[in-house]
């Protein structure tokens, strides 16, 4: 068996734009989906805790840089991570 490790989301310090000092605590950026059912992302966490739903690290880093379509900035972040357990066949096929 074999373990897969797979980033779900990432823990960022924001600011936004109109003030001077960031948020006094670290948001979530979830890169899961909206599961309208939980109420919550593809990966278990709630919704209520997550602070925007970005696509992957890339649009992540995308938001370090001011852009007038956002309110806020990414000053920097921490990815999470979730480890799976992958179970392939004998020829190596995933199942």
């Amino acid at each position: 068996m074999k373990t897969e490790t797979e980033m779900i989301g990432g823990w960022a310090t924001v600011r936004y734009l109109d003030e001077k000092e960031p948020l006094s605590r670290d948001v979530y950026f979830s890169f899961g989906q909206y599961d309208e059912t939980n109420e919550s992302d593809t990966f278990g966490v709630w919704d209520e805790t997550i602070f925007f739903y970005a696509t992957g690290e890339n649009e992540l880093k995308e938001m370090m840089e001011e852009n007038l379509l956002r309110d806020f900035v990414v000053l920097d972040y921490r990815l999470v991570s979730e480890k799976r357990n992958i179970h392939t066949t004998v020829d190596g096929e995933i199942i």
